[in-house]
């Protein structure tokens, strides 16, 4: 469906609506994982599955067959870790770029 977030590399699953909803959806709680307490950051991304699976959003990752298995929560945690991580990277390297650019 239009919500899926598909596991997976390459274009497909980068430009699936499901994947790009999915990322703007933990832009929003970005800021609050990042200055979170360390232990804090460990609860973020469970309450984060369970609201994003809750919601009815499914997560799929590609079978050998060729065909789309549902991933379960712990999977989905991963993803969501992962997504934080390198959204985190892209925003510093971002600022990097961004000063190096600034005209006199």
């Amino acid at each position: 469906g239009p919500n899926d977030v598909l596991f997976g590399r390459g274009r497909g699953a980068h430009q699936n609506p499901g994947n790009i909803r999915f990322r703007e959806f933990l832009k929003e709680h970005q800021e609050e994982y990042d200055n979170a307490p360390r232990y804090a950051r460990l609860n973020t991304p469970r309450e984060l599955t369970h609201v994003l699976l809750g919601s009815g959003i499914r997560f799929l990752k590609p079978t050998e067959s060729g065909g789309w298995e549902e991933c379960d929560s712990s999977e989905v945690e991963k993803k969501v870790k992962q997504v934080f991580r390198t959204q985190k990277k892209m925003m510093q390297s971002e600022e990097v770029s961004g000063k190096n650019n600034v005209q006199p």
